[in-house]
Parts: C-alpha cells; structure tokens; sequence
C-alpha cells in the first residue's frame, strides 16, 4: 500500500499512488487505457492530463528526496508515439503491472499502471513532446 495522492484539476481523471520504488498511474475513466500487446494505448487527449499525473509524482518528497531504487523497469528508454488519434506507450515490455483488466482478448481494458520512478521522468518527456 502507497500514499493516495489528492488529484489536481490539471489530472482531471488520472491518480496517483506513491510507493518505495514505483507508483502507480490510475484513471476513473472507464476505458481510457487498453493494452495493444506490450504497449498501453491511451486517447492522445488525454496525454496533457497525464503529464500533469507524472508532475505529480516528480515534485512529490517522495520522487525529489531521492529514497527510491533507481532500477527502472523499461526494458528500454519509455517512448511515447502517436497513432491516430490515439498515443502508445513502447519500451515497457511485460512491465506494465495492472490492477485490473476487463474487456476480451482483443480489447483488454486496465484502470492502473505501474511506473519505476527510475522511468516517470523519461515518460513524461516523451509525453511532452507529442
């Protein structure tokens, strides 16, 4: 269990959860993340909200104090690319922990991911450059 974090206006449906060594990203929205096999497909409206999630964590004592396991969990550097109308999140592989999935084997639907800290600023940098 984490430190629940009261969301900002600029997160609009995004949570966060602060741990030792990772957080985890939770939306309300009720199909806003789907998994496309090892990457997370989110609507690009809703990157700027995320971002505002992931500066939550940046500036949290937490993330600044520096008392986390630097290990990311990407297998490579987080990207974050366009499709369509839609951003996907590459560079995670497998590590993407979900507290739920819903929907069939097509269309597999999550409300929370898992970050490293060690990846929360790499993420958000790719997010704003979309």
């Amino acid at each position: 269990m984490g430190a629940i974090q009261a969301p900002t206006p600029a997160m609009q449906d995004w949570h966060t959860e602060l741990r030792t060594a990772s957080c985890y990203i939770t939306t309300a929205a009720p199909t806003a993340m789907t998994l496309d096999g090892d990457h997370l497909r989110i609507a690009a409206d809703l990157a700027p909200s995320l971002v505002a999630a992931l500066d939550q964590v940046l500036t949290h004592p937490m993330y600044t104090g520096g008392d986390w396991e630097p290990e990311p969990f990407a297998l490579a550097p987080p990207a974050a690319l366009r499709d369509g109308d839609d951003v996907l999140f590459a560079g995670f592989g497998g590590a993407w922990a979900p507290n739920e999935l819903r929907g069939d084997a097509d269309t597999l639907v999550r409300d929370c991911f898992e970050i490293a800290y060690g990846d929360v600023a790499p993420l958000r940098g790719a997010l704003a450059q979309l």
